[in-house]
């Protein structure tokens, strides 16, 4: 591994060739998710590559490590995400539309394959971090490619990148957004200073998105993480910094006039609309609302099972004459599903909070990371739909995963702390590759 700390290079060669082979082929994936994920059936060769050669190269290495033995054993995210996908199926037998309930399917096992194997590639804290270092080159990889793909002249005419890999703004936004938290974790707490300059790659394409989501993502994840790290001198005074630049850049997008055409006329639309009661100021919102609305009338009809699986849209679209989807996880799902489908996957969110923020009180600095994500999260999927979408779904992957690096070596023994000792004893690793 190779890793640049405290203004020192380190370079270690205990691992062997297929590890290297499969975090080529974990970046391949990730870049392909990331920049090519909605490509055409036919043409969305990229995704199954990438998918193709991290899956093999994972059995791969199970086999070279002979842990085949283990390699069946189900951890608890499998479970919750895969009986969530066995309720998806089973409404097909109640949906208005059975064949819609089938559409998201693949995607999500997907979901499910990739988590298994991020689960047999983390064993230790160090493939933790790389594992959330290529995430990061993935999105920068995204940026390039849009910059790339798009005249200079149109770099700067709000909503960039949709175009281009067939993402909405908000979804390519919040892909970069969790770059943004990534790179200011490794560069703010783990002292990785060489993450500041590459924050700023991520955090360019947050405002030629024009998302309003993803900049609040990027400004509420900063916060938090500076709030929760108490570990920094000055502590006080790093949250009253954190507060002014807050400030001065709700200032700067307002006065700014480049920044007001990319993101500060979309906040201004937005206050016209909740504050000034104008409620044609911002259509975005009128649609929103809207959509969600009308699922919350669906779920009010059918609130036990729902109306099946992913048939909010084609419903709405039979009944309506506007084929959409909810804009909302809570409401998409309850109106799928019911209220059996919205305990079904939510009950796991609920546990997540309640371990990493358990892990937060006891001092470990992973969890600061995904604790804040988690909570962004959690306030985002008010406006988002993410029950199918990968980078999301890794993200929280990523959280029960860190749940098994404590400080005091629940499953990983250590000398020292976690924050402080990167390297597992060969015990601890075998109690945590048996685990899962």
């Amino acid at each position: 591994m190779v890793s640049f700390r405290k203004g020192v290079l380190r370079i270690s060669n205990e691992r062997h060739i297929i590890d290297y082979l499969l975090d080529g082929s974990l970046l391949i994936l990730l870049c392909a998710i990331s920049t090519f994920g909605t490509a055409e059936k036919g043409q969305d060769y990229i995704n199954y590559a990438g998918l193709l050669l991290f899956v093999g190269l994972t059995l791969a290495k199970a086999i070279f490590e002979k842990k085949s033995s283990t390699y069946l054993r189900i951890s608890l995210h499998t479970i919750w995400y895969g009986t969530f996908i066995i309720l998806a199926v089973a409404s097909s037998l109640w949906a208005n539309y059975p064949a819609s309930s089938f559409t998201a399917i693949p995607r999500m096992v997907q979901v499910l394959i990739i988590g298994i194997c991020m689960m047999k590639y983390i064993i230790n804290r160090s493939d933790m971090e790389r594992f959330l270092t290529l995430m990061l080159l993935s999105f920068i990889f995204m940026t390039f490619y849009i910059l790339a793909m798009t005249p200079a002249t149109g770099w700067f005419s709000g909503f960039l990148g949709s175009e281009v890999t067939g993402y909405n703004s908000n979804s390519i936004g919040f892909m970069s957004s969790t770059g943004v938290l990534i790179a200011f974790y490794k560069a703010y707490i783990r002292k990785e200073r060489i993450f500041f300059p590459l924050m700023l790659v991520p955090l360019a394409m947050v405002f030629l998105t024009s998302s309003r989501k993803s900049m609040f993502m990027v400004v509420v994840g900063l916060a938090m993480i500076v709030t929760l790290y108490t570990g920094k001198k000055h502590y006080v005074l790093r949250i009253f910094v954190i507060l002014g630049v807050a400030a001065a850049f709700i200032v700067a997008i307002f006065k700014v006039p480049i920044l007001y055409q990319l993101i500060g006329q979309r906040f201004a639309s937005m206050s016209d609309y909740f504050v000034g009661g104008d409620k044609t100021a911002d259509y975005s919102i009128v649609r929103r609302e809207y959509f969600i609305q009308s699922a919350k009338n669906f779920f009010n009809e059918h609130p036990i099972l729902g109306l099946g699986f992913n048939n909010f849209g084609i419903t709405l679209g039979k009944n309506y004459a506007n084929y959409s989807y909810a804009h909302n996880n809570y409401w998409e799902i309850a109106s799928d599903l019911g209220i059996v489908g919205f305990i079904t996957y939510y009950w796991f969110y609920a546990y997540l909070f309640v371990k990493l923020l358990k892990k937060v009180t006891k001092g470990s600095t992973l969890a600061i990371l995904f604790f804040s994500y988690l909570c962004i999260l959690l306030m985002s999927e008010y406006g988002m739909v993410t029950y199918y979408t990968r980078t999301e779904q890794m993200m929280l992957i990523l959280c029960f995963v860190s749940l098994n690096f404590e400080r005091t070596g629940r499953y990983l023994i250590r000398p020292k702390p976690i924050e402080e000792n990167d390297d597992e004893t060969a015990a601890g690793q075998k109690r945590f590759s048996e685990k899962y």
